[in-house]
């Protein structure tokens, strides 16, 4: 009987398993894949990542519907059908992307980038996404004992995504080019293909011969409360992802290893959900649920930044506890084989609402980061414990319960706003207290969410009438924001949580650069290297912030800054806000949009004397600009004389080592700023202390440490290195 199971796993279901394992992942291996070949065009903006997972959702919901229909419309003759679709797909695959069709890029990023993913990958994507359920379709008409419940398949196929999405980032990008990984995915789907042919014709040989048939139901259809029920309970931990990768991409980097952190538990959730073992993990996790829920929305309403990596994990366990009370009890309210693909279908329906949620309405309809903190209180609602549902002896009417939970935790937004701006740690200390009221005084689902709710959006509304918030705005580079501060008389640009600029509004204190930027700190020193030589008087600058940096260009001097964000321009360029380009500098200033080494590519050959690189995405310097191919195009732009400045200060990364790495790889020498703290006055006045590296010639090394504001750094045998199609952050991690 034992060999006779074994046979019959060996010779049906394992194909049908190992296939479906295959191609779920390739498709969750090719979505990290694409996204770093595209996120060099569109300047290392974490919206790539979204954007690109709007078009896989799309793409599952296209192949889904296929996968519905197809079985009907072509009945026995489907399985040749879906290989020779395969095949068509394997002869159109493209891994093409290149910088073509910027003027769509840079006025409409988002639909260029869905443009560009369904020209090259947009086939094969579609014919992956509709491989899981056509499979399990195929194997229901089998002999196999399980054939009436396939459903166990479904969790292998998210197994095999989890186990893509966690390799890319530890095992596929630090070792492999980039050029390697596509010729390697493009193999895998052409094994892909002959698995699937074997898998069709083990569904003709093996069908079943007693006269049933999965489709003698199929016209008994789905309720319509039923699939919205299906739709929705995929639309929250959908959208919740989007939120949770946008809120870390945004504090960290947008790279892959950060990209996989939350599809990866939104995968393992999958899993765990379709498993025979789901539910152990019920009780637990709702009673996670709301705990993690207060811990995550104490974070927000005080504006909680560090520790970085303690945020990351918090905000990580509460998506998944919440994304798995959402799946368990998707997976419970499963039909029968007979609408199989329709489930499926309804699952990627929400799926890609939740993705058009995120990546393309929200940044439309609104200025700030609304839809995650929405979707948290969503979420807490689906999973909060139902053990604790109750109605207790004095129970007050729904409408009076809700107006009395609204007005008390409004005042308490504006008491624990009032409190911080007079002592932080007091107030936060209150906020705590009101956030743990909440869990204890409110103990019904819809109220409990409404507290958090109201929390959120009155804290969220005192705070910006408090800072001085004075613009807001939101596009596919991100949310940019400008503070004004009264009391010291400093105007503020954060993208972000980062700050990208500060002008002070003294008359005689406006063209003094701040921040990073101060005359005391390392911009001055790379200045008078500058100006100590008979170098060119073209000067360049990868990134605008507010403009401070013009501040130090003189009369004679021609400046072009390139910069990728339209809304930086406008608001750099708005008087009412920053006027450092207006009145702040006598010197020929140009800015050019777009990506700084797409428009350095039409700008003459020894040009530019010094050349700044300041474009951060995130907390780091976007990957693309700092590559060896990239610094070899500076090095052609600059004169040979010239001087290559970059701007490396990061929370979390040690970039130096690497600017030394490719510095040494093209025979230029790297020294980094040694200055320490500057001094309280400077501090005082609004300056930051900043790390800065530059590279030279050799024949420039001896001004250089001459000047004793540099030291070197020298290039490591075993060091990073970037090059276009290989780069990992692995290696310059702050551990």
């Amino acid at each position: 009987m034992a060999v006779a199971k074994i046979g019959n796993w060996a010779g049906l279901t394992f194909p049908f398993a190992a296939a479906i394992f295959l191609s779920a992942a390739l498709l969750f291996s090719l979505q990290p894949l694409v996204a770093k070949l595209l996120l060099p065009l569109l300047g290392g903006a974490p919206s790539v990542w979204n954007t690109v997972m709007v078009f896989f959702q799309a793409m599952l919901l296209a192949g889904y519907g296929y996968a519905h229909v197809s079985e009907r419309k072509f009945g026995r003759f489907q399985p040749l059908v879906h290989v020779m679709l395969l095949i068509a797909a394997g002869l159109f695959l493209s891994f093409g992307f290149s910088g073509q069709g910027q003027v769509l890029a840079l006025t409409h990023p988002g639909l260029w980038l869905l443009l560009a993913l369904l020209l090259n990958i947009g086939l094969p994507t579609f014919a992956l996404a509709s491989t899981a359920p056509l499979l399990q379709k195929w194997f229901s008409r089998t002999r196999h004992t399980s054939a009436k419940d396939p459903y166990f398949l479904y969790a292998g196929s998210n197994l095999g995504s989890f186990g893509a999405l966690l390799a890319y980032p530890l095992v596929i990008e630090p070792f492999l080019r980039l050029q390697t990984q596509t010729r390697i995915w493009a193999l895998g789907f052409w094994m892909l293909i002959v698995c699937i042919a074997v898998c069709a014709v083990l569904a003709r040989t093996k069908a079943r011969t007693d006269g049933y048939t999965n489709e003698a139901a199929a016209s008994e259809g789905v309720a319509k409360p039923v699939m919205w029920k299906w739709v929705g309970l995929s639309f929250v931990p959908a959208s919740l992802m989007l939120g949770v990768s946008n809120f870390i991409t945004t504090d960290v980097a947008s790279v892959p290893l950060l990209w996989v952190l939350p599809l990866g538990l939104y995968l393992l959730t999958f899993v765990i959900a379709f498993s025979k073992y789901s539910n152990r993990f019920d009780i637990p996790s709702s009673r996670a649920v709301p705990i993690l829920a207060l811990a995550v929305i104490f974070g927000i309403v005080v504006h909680g930044t560090e520790p970085v990596a303690a945020l990351v994990l918090l905000h990580a366990a509460f998506f998944f506890a919440a994304s798995l009370q959402s799946h368990l009890k998707l997976a419970r309210s499963r039909p029968p084989t007979q609408q199989l693909t329709q489930f499926y279908l309804c699952m990627s329906v929400g799926g890609v609402m939740g993705g058009i949620f995120n990546g393309l309405v929200a940044p439309v309809i609104f200025d700030a980061v609304i839809e995650y903190p929405l979707m948290i209180v969503i979420a807490t609602v689906i999973g909060f414990p139902q053990r604790t549902v109750h109605k207790g002896k004095f129970s007050i009417p729904p409408v009076y319960g809700g107006a009395t939970i609204i007005l008390a935790f409004g005042i308490a937004s504006a008491l624990i706003v009032l409190v911080s701006t007079r002592n932080i740690l007091i107030g936060n200390l209150l906020a705590g207290l009101i956030v743990l009221g909440c869990y204890v005084l409110v103990r019904r689902p819809i109220r409990f969410a409404l507290a958090l709710g109201t929390l959120l959006l009155f804290t969220s509304v005192f705070r910006q009438n408090r800072t001085g918030v004075i613009e807001r705005d939101r596009n596919f580079f991100g949310v940019l924001r400008v503070e004004h501060d009264p009391q010291t008389s400093l105007r503020r640009l954060y993208h972000g949580t980062t700050l990208h600029g500060i002008q002070s509004l003294d008359p005689q204190r406006k063209c003094e650069p701040l921040s990073y930027y101060h005359r005391e700190g390392p911009v001055s020193r790379v200045t008078e290297l500058h100006r100590s030589n008979e170098l060119s008087k073209n000067v360049g600058l990868i990134g605008l912030g507010a403009g401070a940096m013009v501040t130090y260009a003189r009369p004679e001097e021609r400046w072009t800054v390139y910069e990728i964000d339209p809304d930086v321009i406008r608001i750099a360029r708005d008087q009412r806000f920053f006027t450092y380009l207006r009145d702040c500098t006598t010197a020929q200033v140009s800015i050019e949009l777009g990506d700084a080494r797409l428009r350095l590519q039409s700008a003459p050959d020894a040009h530019f004397g010094l050349l700044y690189v300041d474009a951060f995405s995130s907390d780091v310097v976007p990957m693309h600009l700092i590559t060896v191919e990239a610094i070899k195009l500076y090095r052609r732009k600059l004169v040979p004389d010239g001087i290559l400045a970059f701007h490396l200060s990061s929370r979390h990364f040690a970039l130096a080592p690497l600017v030394a790495n490719i510095g040494g790889a093209l025979r230029l020498q790297c020294f980094e700023s040694t200055e320490g703290d500057l001094n309280a006055q400077a501090i005082a006045e609004g300056g930051f202390e900043s790390i800065w590296a530059i590279l030279v010639p050799e024949t420039r090394v001896e001004e250089v440490t001459a000047q004793g504001a540099w030291s070197r750094v020298d290039a490591q045998e075993n060091g990073p290195l970037w090059q276009d199609d290989f780069s990992s952050l692995m290696g310059v991690f702050k551990f």
